[in-house]
């Protein structure tokens, strides 16, 4: 079983994603493609112990790194080999991003490194239509990729996500709202 940590756009952004996201047509898909609710992916758990121990094991990840919000901005449309990379949004990795996970990474009890990037996917295109997919990601890049700074958001909440299965099965088990923190006038 897979279950993920997300990082969640606001709604009003959530929906400029989704318009893109729902409609692969737009952008040369000959035919629909899989997508999930915009996120970026903090971390995982691949675990054959029980649906409660890991959720329970994520919530308590999100008490020890604290519940703040965190900037996202994009620096370019990207594509990889492989199924969970195929076209996504390349995240920019900012020091306080990078933070996040290494304290997340330290909270699971995890030795890993950071991914070189984090990223938001946009579709998940199958290997047999590769050509189809370099033709989505040229179209998004002349498209979208010139208004990624339109894209930006503060992230508003995180969610628990069970990852199993096609992406249209993956379920949200659980939202965490986050916290704004204001910088105050008063020296």
């Amino acid at each position: 079983m897979r279950v993920s940590l997300w990082l969640l756009p606001p709604q009003h952004n959530a929906l400029s994603f989704k318009w893109i996201m729902d409609h692969p047509e737009r952008f040369g898909a000959l035919y629909p493609l899989s997508n999930a609710y915009p996120h970026i992916t903090l971390a995982t758990i691949e675990s054959n112990s029980s649906l409660e121990d890991s959720v329970q094991r994520l919530r308590n990840a999100v008490q020890k790194i604290g519940k703040s919000t965190i900037q996202i901005e994009f620096e370019s449309i990207d594509t990889k080999h492989e199924y969970l990379r195929s076209c996504f949004l390349r995240v920019k990795r900012t020091p306080e991003l990078t933070k996040l996970m290494c304290m997340t990474n330290k909270a699971l009890g995890t030795r890993r490194e950071p991914p070189d990037f984090p990223c938001q996917p946009i579709f998940y295109v199958p290997t047999q239509r590769f050509p189809e997919r370099e033709w989505v990601v040229r179209i998004l890049k002349q498209t979208i990729e010139p208004r990624l700074s339109e894209f930006s958001y503060d992230v508003s909440c995180m969610a628990i996500v069970v990852c199993d299965g096609d992406c249209n099965d993956w379920k949200v088990v659980e939202y965490i709202p986050l916290v704004c923190f204001l910088a105050s006038s008063d020296p």
